[in-house]
């Protein structure tokens, strides 16, 4: 779902597209919701991260957590407490909450 970017000039949306609307550190425990207008659309691990919640925009289109409730639109497996992501990857998706267990992320925000 692309709400808005097509209302943007090229320029703008490649300023999107490098994360240049917003970004956020996280770190063990903390949950991050995004503003009105606003999704997660990549989070770049900095040190190995477990998410207790990972709330798609649309569960259909994205794949999210156990916490989210459906695996609608056959986006794989739910993401669980247990998951562990290494340092070092980015997660690309549209995400409107991420709640860190525990590690170091760092947010970048798009329409």
């Amino acid at each position: 779902m692309a709400q808005g970017i097509h209302n943007l000039t090229v320029q703008e949306a490649q300023n999107v597209q490098l994360g240049q609307c917003r970004s956020a550190y996280l770190d063990d425990g903390v949950t991050y919701t995004t503003r009105a207008g606003e999704v997660v659309i990549a989070i770049q691990v900095i040190q190995d991260i477990k998410l207790e919640d990972l709330i798609a925009e649309d569960p259909a289109n994205c794949f999210n957590s156990a916490a989210e409730g459906t695996n609608a639109g056959g986006t794989g497996d739910m993401i669980v407490e247990t998951t562990l992501f290494p340092s070092g990857i980015v997660l690309y998706g549209r995400w409107t909450e991420v709640h860190l267990v525990s590690g170091v992320a760092v947010l970048y925000m798009g329409r």
